[in-house]
């Protein structure tokens, strides 16, 4: 797999990174959706408003401009090839070097999982639609190679430098208020405000996002549900640590762990 086409973005997508105070990177299925609603409740808390995903935009002067970015892994797997060597949907190289970067970690196995149910249940901009798991995890572009290839070459890039960090859902979800108050301090948002963190953890705790979704209480359309009676079509479904086990044959786990031996030992999956 090809990891980088071009380095640059000749796109319009470009002014928003190149505004930006701080970018938040990963894969999809890191736990970026749940990242925004805290990152969103936490804003709106602050400014005394009803909730609302992205509250102010980029054009907010009140906080630092936080952008998010699946970066390499949307540039490969959901853009056109023309649209591809313009760089669309790269972070700009100006921003990749200038940038305060937050890159959001989630275990492989746990991603390409999640991953499957939202391909399966879920996206349309994507044009793969995979049979099994285990078809997954060994597709070329898609699967555990492919995504541990991604965070490998992030970590190459960015990794050791003072304006570069990077959070695991793992450690999020074990104490959220610790990790998350580490975020915001790193974005920029200081000092952090122990009301507003107190009231976005609660907002966005898994069981409360997931009846907002099934409710239709989020407006925008990424935060609905494809099919109210299943499960497996909500964009917050399980968020299981470990949750791989549940799916994975004795085979996937197999194949998985001599992929995993692959991966940046910095991140702490080794």
């Amino acid at each position: 797999m090809g990891i980088r086409l071009v380095r640059w973005n000749l796109t319009d997508q470009a002014a928003a990174f190149e505004n930006a105070d701080a970018i938040v990177v990963s894969v999809p299925k890191c736990g970026r959706t749940w990242v925004r609603v805290l990152l969103s409740a936490y804003r709106s808390h602050l400014e005394g408003k009803d909730f609302s995903i992205d509250p102010g935009g980029a054009d907010d002067a009140q906080h630092p401009r936080v952008v998010f970015a699946h970066d390499l892994f949307e540039h490969l797997n959901k853009t056109r090839f023309t649209d591809r060597i313009a760089g669309r949907r790269l972070i700009p190289q100006g921003a990749r070097r200038s940038k305060r970067i937050a890159m959001l970690v989630r275990d492989p196995r746990d991603v390409a999982v999640s991953l499957y149910f939202d391909l399966k249940k879920r996206q349309r901009g994507y044009r793969y639609h995979p049979s099994s798991i285990a078809e997954l995890i060994r597709h070329r572009r898609f699967g555990l190679e492919a995504i541990i290839d991604i965070m490998n070459a992030w970590m190459r890039e960015w990794g050791g430098r003072p304006s570069f960090s990077f959070f695991r859902y793992e450690d999020m979800r074990l104490d959220t208020e610790k990790v998350f108050g580490e975020l915001l301090t790193f974005l920029g948002l200081v000092p952090v405000d122990p009301s507003a963190l107190k009231f976005s953890i609660e907002f966005s705790r898994f069981e409360n996002m997931k009846k907002m979704e099934a409710s239709g209480e989020f407006s925008t359309e990424f935060l609905q549900a494809r099919n109210p009676g299943d499960p497996d079509s909500y964009k917050v479904r399980r968020g299981k640590v470990g949750g791989f086990k549940d799916h994975f044959s004795p085979a996937d786990l197999a194949f998985a762990e001599a992929k995993m031996n692959k991966l940046d030992r910095r991140l702490g999956y080794a």
